[in-house]
Protein backbone atom coordinates (compact mmCIF):
# COMPACT_ATOMS: atom_id res chain seq x y z
CA UNK A 1 0.00 0.00 0.00
CA UNK A 2 2.79 2.24 0.36
CA UNK A 3 2.98 2.56 -3.38
CA UNK A 4 -0.33 4.16 -3.52
CA UNK A 5 0.80 7.00 -0.52
CA UNK A 6 -1.40 5.48 1.78
CA UNK A 7 0.80 4.70 5.11
CA UNK A 8 -0.11 2.23 7.73
CA UNK A 9 -2.86 0.47 6.04
CA UNK A 10 -3.57 -3.51 5.77
CA UNK A 11 -6.41 -5.78 5.25
CA UNK A 12 -6.95 -5.49 9.38
CA UNK A 13 -7.59 -2.01 9.22
CA UNK A 14 -10.79 -2.41 7.22
CA UNK A 15 -11.90 -4.36 10.46
CA UNK A 16 -11.09 -1.35 12.25
CA UNK A 17 -13.00 0.50 10.21
CA UNK A 18 -15.79 -1.95 9.92
CA UNK A 19 -15.93 -2.42 13.54
CA UNK A 20 -15.89 1.63 14.32
CA UNK A 21 -18.64 2.37 11.78
CA UNK A 22 -21.09 -0.37 13.18
CA UNK A 23 -20.18 1.51 16.75
CA UNK A 24 -21.35 5.36 15.15
CA UNK A 25 -24.48 3.59 14.01
CA UNK A 26 -25.50 2.59 17.13
CA UNK A 27 -24.59 -1.11 17.57
CA UNK A 28 -24.38 -2.30 21.18
CA UNK A 29 -21.01 -3.60 22.01
CA UNK A 30 -22.09 -7.49 22.53
CA UNK A 31 -23.46 -7.53 18.98
CA UNK A 32 -20.30 -5.88 17.55
CA UNK A 33 -18.38 -8.45 19.37
CA UNK A 34 -19.97 -11.35 17.99
CA UNK A 35 -20.08 -10.21 14.69
CA UNK A 36 -16.64 -9.62 14.74
CA UNK A 37 -15.93 -13.13 16.10
CA UNK A 38 -14.84 -12.26 19.54
CA UNK A 39 -15.43 -14.28 22.65
CA UNK A 40 -15.25 -11.07 24.49
CA UNK A 41 -16.53 -7.78 24.36
CA UNK A 42 -12.87 -6.13 25.55
CA UNK A 43 -11.23 -7.66 22.77
CA UNK A 44 -13.99 -6.02 20.42
CA UNK A 45 -13.31 -2.89 21.98
CA UNK A 46 -9.68 -2.46 20.87
CA UNK A 47 -11.11 -2.76 17.36
CA UNK A 48 -13.80 0.21 17.74
CA UNK A 49 -12.24 4.03 17.56
CA UNK A 50 -14.47 6.95 18.69
CA UNK A 51 -13.29 10.04 18.88
CA UNK A 52 -14.31 12.36 21.72
CA UNK A 53 -16.45 14.71 19.72
CA UNK A 54 -18.53 11.72 18.74
CA UNK A 55 -19.12 10.54 22.16
CA UNK A 56 -19.76 14.38 23.69
CA UNK A 57 -22.64 14.15 20.67
CA UNK A 58 -24.59 10.98 21.92
CA UNK A 59 -23.89 12.03 25.65
CA UNK A 60 -25.68 15.33 24.42
CA UNK A 61 -28.56 13.23 22.43
CA UNK A 62 -28.98 11.42 25.45
CA UNK A 63 -29.50 14.00 27.97
CA UNK A 64 -31.56 15.76 25.81
CA UNK A 65 -33.77 13.44 26.21
CA UNK A 66 -33.11 12.70 30.23
CA UNK A 67 -33.04 16.13 30.82
CA UNK A 68 -37.11 16.38 29.49
CA UNK A 69 -38.21 13.25 31.08
CA UNK A 70 -36.90 14.39 34.03
CA UNK A 71 -38.58 18.17 33.85
CA UNK A 72 -41.62 16.91 33.14
CA UNK A 73 -41.63 14.30 36.30
CA UNK A 74 -40.44 17.24 38.91
CA UNK A 75 -43.42 19.36 37.25
CA UNK A 76 -45.66 16.36 37.95
CA UNK A 77 -44.30 15.76 41.35
CA UNK A 78 -44.68 19.28 41.90
CA UNK A 79 -48.21 19.42 40.67
CA UNK A 80 -49.29 16.08 43.20
CA UNK A 81 -47.76 17.85 46.35
CA UNK A 82 -49.07 21.65 45.92
CA UNK A 83 -52.68 19.81 44.88
CA UNK A 84 -53.33 16.68 46.80
CA UNK A 85 -55.94 17.55 49.47
CA UNK A 86 -55.19 13.82 50.84
CA UNK A 87 -51.90 15.22 51.88
CA UNK A 88 -53.83 18.66 53.72
CA UNK A 89 -56.06 16.24 55.48
CA UNK A 90 -54.04 13.65 56.61
CA UNK A 91 -51.25 15.42 58.05
CA UNK A 92 -51.69 19.33 58.47
CA UNK A 93 -48.04 20.29 59.12
CA UNK A 94 -47.12 17.20 55.97
CA UNK A 95 -48.83 19.87 53.97
CA UNK A 96 -46.63 22.99 55.52
CA UNK A 97 -43.27 20.95 55.29
CA UNK A 98 -44.00 18.90 51.91
CA UNK A 99 -40.90 19.62 49.17
CA UNK A 100 -40.36 22.34 47.16
CA UNK A 101 -38.57 22.80 43.84
CA UNK A 102 -35.60 24.33 44.90
CA UNK A 103 -35.20 26.90 41.76
CA UNK A 104 -37.81 28.97 40.52
CA UNK A 105 -37.53 29.45 37.41
CA UNK A 106 -40.48 32.12 36.60
CA UNK A 107 -38.14 34.43 38.07
CA UNK A 108 -35.43 33.95 34.93
CA UNK A 109 -35.88 35.82 31.84
CA UNK A 110 -36.30 32.89 29.55
CA UNK A 111 -36.40 33.45 25.64
CA UNK A 112 -36.81 30.36 22.98
CA UNK A 113 -33.72 31.92 20.92
CA UNK A 114 -30.13 32.80 22.17
CA UNK A 115 -29.42 36.55 21.25
CA UNK A 116 -26.26 37.46 18.85
CA UNK A 117 -23.94 38.11 21.81
CA UNK A 118 -24.99 35.42 24.21
CA UNK A 119 -24.37 32.87 20.71
CA UNK A 120 -21.24 34.78 19.84
CA UNK A 121 -20.03 34.12 23.54
CA UNK A 122 -20.80 30.50 23.84
CA UNK A 123 -18.92 30.11 20.25
CA UNK A 124 -15.91 32.01 21.45
CA UNK A 125 -15.70 29.98 24.90
CA UNK A 126 -16.05 26.39 23.58
CA UNK A 127 -16.50 24.07 25.61
CA UNK A 128 -13.37 23.77 27.04
CA UNK A 129 -13.76 27.42 28.62
CA UNK A 130 -17.16 27.19 29.59
CA UNK A 131 -16.12 23.66 31.93
CA UNK A 132 -13.37 25.89 33.32
CA UNK A 133 -15.53 28.91 34.83
CA UNK A 134 -13.18 31.38 35.45
CA UNK A 135 -13.23 34.94 35.34
CA UNK A 136 -16.40 36.00 35.62
CA UNK A 137 -15.71 39.49 34.61
CA UNK A 138 -14.95 38.22 31.07
CA UNK A 139 -17.11 40.20 28.62
CA UNK A 140 -17.81 36.99 27.02
CA UNK A 141 -19.04 35.56 30.78
CA UNK A 142 -21.21 38.81 30.88
CA UNK A 143 -22.72 37.66 27.38
CA UNK A 144 -23.99 34.46 28.50
CA UNK A 145 -24.73 35.43 32.69
CA UNK A 146 -28.67 35.05 31.76
CA UNK A 147 -27.59 31.52 31.14
CA UNK A 148 -25.69 30.55 33.99
CA UNK A 149 -27.94 32.45 36.84
CA UNK A 150 -30.49 29.01 36.74
CA UNK A 151 -27.43 26.47 36.42
CA UNK A 152 -25.52 28.41 39.57
CA UNK A 153 -28.61 28.19 41.33
CA UNK A 154 -29.39 24.96 40.70
CA UNK A 155 -25.91 23.83 41.98
CA UNK A 156 -25.85 25.70 45.00
CA UNK A 157 -28.98 23.51 45.60
CA UNK A 158 -27.51 20.29 45.63
CA UNK A 159 -26.25 21.13 49.10
CA UNK A 160 -23.44 18.66 48.44
CA UNK A 161 -21.76 17.36 51.69
CA UNK A 162 -19.03 16.63 52.19
CA UNK A 163 -18.07 19.52 49.24
CA UNK A 164 -15.38 18.01 47.43
CA UNK A 165 -13.29 19.21 43.70
CA UNK A 166 -14.59 16.13 42.34
CA UNK A 167 -18.44 17.41 42.88
CA UNK A 168 -17.61 20.73 41.68
CA UNK A 169 -15.34 19.52 38.87
CA UNK A 170 -18.75 17.47 38.25
CA UNK A 171 -20.91 20.83 38.47
CA UNK A 172 -18.90 22.57 35.89
CA UNK A 173 -18.84 19.70 33.64
CA UNK A 174 -23.33 19.38 33.91
CA UNK A 175 -22.79 23.23 33.34
CA UNK A 176 -21.03 23.12 30.29
CA UNK A 177 -22.84 20.38 28.70
CA UNK A 178 -25.82 22.26 29.07
CA UNK A 179 -24.37 25.86 27.77
CA UNK A 180 -22.72 23.98 24.83
CA UNK A 181 -26.09 22.38 23.79
CA UNK A 182 -27.66 25.82 24.09
CA UNK A 183 -25.00 27.51 21.52
CA UNK A 184 -25.43 24.34 19.10
CA UNK A 185 -29.18 24.85 19.35
CA UNK A 186 -29.04 28.16 19.51
CA UNK A 187 -31.84 28.62 22.35
CA UNK A 188 -32.21 28.59 26.20
CA UNK A 189 -32.81 25.57 28.01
Amino acid sequence: MSDAGVLQFSIHTTRHLCLTDLARTGWELHAIATFAGHRSTETALTYIHLSGRELADKLARGMDHIHSWRVEMLARLGEQETKSPMTTMANPKAAQSAWEWPLRLDRFRRHERLSKNESDALQTLGFDLLRLDRDREHPQRQAIARLTAPLDEAVAALHWHPDSVFQRRFARYAAAIVLHRCGELGRDF
